[in-house]
């Protein structure tokens, strides 16, 4: 299968115009790298997919087929699963959380479509063809990747594979940080921010560092507390954000609640004192629904920041009551699941 493909390549016409490109463990050097162009002309453009609503994205000129396999480990399990494949034509799958196909078309433009891994046994990891399955059992031999690269998979964001050192040419996968295991994620990987205060009102920075205010224009029909419109066009997650002050078995102080897809709702306790001005969101905490998605921040610091993919929330409530637990302690926010 692998010498049938690169046949295929050369008889495009194609491998003879490959630029000089990456190397990678055990991967002969003469073969054209998945996603570089055809065309040395050109030298920049960009691709982006991920898990949730944006697995396919066209890729307007001819390009080299191939598969970019991201693999769950780092560089060394990367180069293994290389050699694994090219000396011993063996494959692993276990091991990957991605598949990036690279498709090309003499004709038509070609795209890139990704494959993600999931649990069939496991409720919060479902599989969802055709773009989520479960690859330990649908890739059961190695003649069915395509020319394939194997890279490790970024731990701290999408992860880019860039196929020509030192040119602009760039696969961005935005990956399991996104999926919908945390609320008010965005269903485009568009980097938004949002302050959200007690008082009514919520300030969004959009691209470019545009600032808008945003007045509380509805209510949250199932909590009753003050809504805001995040964006009418990007969705965001459902599910909650529950707020502890200080401590993860403390009482929830602030509740964000993400619904209707475009909108957030902030939920504040009630004034402990009359002393305490009562600001619009403190109308009590509502109890979350079992079975509904939703994650624990710790209150530590002012503001609360809570971050899902490429949006930052800064909560801004009342400081944390006293409490003889040293702050120290704490630390950074911490995510607890249910």
């Amino acid at each position: 299968m692998k010498g049938c493909v690169f046949v295929l390549l050369l008889l495009l016409g194609l491998a003879a115009a490959t630029p000089a490109s990456a190397q990678y463990a055990c991967r002969p050097p003469t073969l054209p790298l998945p996603g570089a162009p055809a065309d040395p002309v050109i030298t920049a453009f960009q691709v982006f997919v991920d898990e949730i609503g944006h697995q396919v994205a066209p890729i307007p000129f001819l390009v080299f087929l191939g598969d970019v396999v991201l693999v769950d480990g780092d560089q060394a399990l990367a180069d293994k699963q290389s050699c694994d494949y090219y000396t011993l034509g063996h494959i692993d799958p276990s091991t990957w959380s991605d598949v990036l196909h690279i498709d090309n078309n003499a004709l038509v433009p070609g795209q890139a479509t990704l494959y993600s891994d999931c649990d069939q046994n496991n409720p919060n990891d479902p599989c969802l063809p055709p773009y989520e399955i479960p690859f330990s059992t649908v890739y059961v031999g190695a003649s069915q990747l395509v020319n394939p690269v194997f890279i490790p998979e970024s731990s701290t964001g999408p992860t880019q594979y860039q196929p020509i050192p030192g040119v602009p040419i760039v696969y961005t996968v935005d990956s399991d940080p996104v999926e919908a295991s945390h609320p008010g994620c965005p269903t485009d990987p568009v980097p938004f921010g949002f302050q959200l205060y007690e008082d009514c009102h919520a300030v969004k920075i959009g691209p470019g560092g545009l600032v808008e205010t945003l007045p509380c224009l509805t209510v949250d029909p199932q909590t009753g507390c003050p809504a805001f419109l995040l964006d009418a066009a990007i969705a965001f997650t459902p599910g909650w954000v529950r707020i502890r002050e200080g401590a993860a078995n403390a009482p929830v102080s602030d509740l964000l609640h993400f619904f209707g897809g475009h909108f957030v709702s902030f939920c504040s306790d009630r004034p402990d004192t009359p002393a305490e001005l009562p600001e619009a969101s403190d109308v009590g905490i509502p109890i979350v629904p079992a079975g509904d998605l939703a994650v624990d921040i710790i209150e530590d610091t002012t503001p609360i920041v809570y971050t899902c993919g490429t949006v930052t929330y800064q909560i801004f409530s009342d400081p944390p009551e006293p409490t003889a637990v040293p702050r120290t302690s704490w630390g950074k926010i911490k995510m607890l699941y249910r």
